[in-house]
C-alpha cells in the first residue's frame, strides 16, 4: 500500500507473490528449529496463471487446459526431504497430497483414492516415475440436462500432451510436445506427425478414460 504501490497488473501480481513469500518466511522463522525439524511444510498454488500474469496469449491462462493454465508451484520441505533444494521432474497432481500426508502419518486410507504418495520422490528424486499419465479437466454446465458450453480436458505423459477442447460449439484437438518441465511447443497436429508423435497420439487417445460428455 502507499504512494509507491505498483499500479500495473504484472507488477501487482509479482508484488503479491513477494508478499506471500515474505509471510511464509515469517511463519517458518517463528516456528523455531525444534518444531521445523519435525514439521513437513507443503506450499502450492490453487490453479494456473491468471491472464494478468502472462506475457503469452490469453488462451494459455487459468481456465484453459494448457500448461500455464493448470500447472502450479509445489514446494515441500521438512524431515522427509532427504536432499533440500532439488527440483524433481515428475508427473504429480494435487490429489497426491492427501496420499502423501497419509503415508507420512502411517495411515492407510479405508477407500481407494486417486492420489499417489510422493514420499519416494522426496527421498530419491531420481527414482522411476510413479505414474504414466496425468489428467486435467475443466467444464462449465449450462443448466441441468443441457449441453455443456465449455469442456476442456487433457492427458499427458512425460513427453507428449493431448488436449481436447470444446468451447461454445467449437471442438478442437491438439497434440503438443512438452519437454521436461517446460511448456507446450507448437501444435503437432498442424503438420504430418513423425513416428514417435503418431505412437504418442494413439497411446494418449487410448488412455483417455471417458468419452466426451455432450
Amino acid at each position: 500500500s502507499g504512494d509507491d504501490a505498483p499500479t500495473d497488473d504484472m507488477s501487482q501480481f509479482l508484488a503479491m507473490i513477494e508478499a506471500v513469500d515474505t509471510e511464509l518466511g515469517r511463519l517458518l522463522d517463528e516456528m523455531g528449529p525444534t518444531m521445523l525439524a519435525r514439521t513437513t511444510t507443503m506450499v502450492l498454488g490453487d490453479n494456473g496463471s491468471p491472464k494478468r500474469s502472462l506475457v503469452v496469449p490469453e488462451d494459455q491462462s487459468k481456465g484453459t487446459a494448457r500448461e500455464r493454465g493448470i500447472r502450479v508451484p509445489l514446494i515441500v520441505t521438512g524431515p522427509f526431504v532427504d536432499r533440500p533444494g532439488v527440483e524433481v521432474d515428475a508427473l504429480v497432481h494435487i490429489a497426491d497430497l492427501f496420499s502423501t500426508a497419509a503415508d507420512m502419518s502411517g495411515v492407510t486410507p479405508e477407500h481407494q483414492v486417486d492420489g499417489t504418495t510422493l514420499l519416494p520422490y522426496l527421498r530419491d528424486h531420481e527414482r522411476a516415475p510413479l505414474r504414466e499419465f496425468l489428467y486435467a479437466e475443466r467444464f462449465d454446465d449450462n443448466g441441468f440436462d443441457l449441453p455443456k458450453v465449455v469442456y476442456r480436458r487433457t492427458i499427458r505423459d512425460d513427453r507428449y500432451k493431448l488436449l481436447q477442447d470444446f468451447f461454445y460449439g467449437v471442438e478442437t484437438h491438439s497434440l503438443y510436445e512438452v519437454p521436461g518441465i517446460g511448456f507446450e511447443g507448437p501444435d503437432l497436429l498442424l503438420e504430418p506427425l513423425d513416428a514417435d508423435a503418431e505412437l504418442a497420439l494413439e497411446r494418449l487417445q487410448a488412455a483417455m478414460p471417458f468419452p466426451w460428455p455432450y
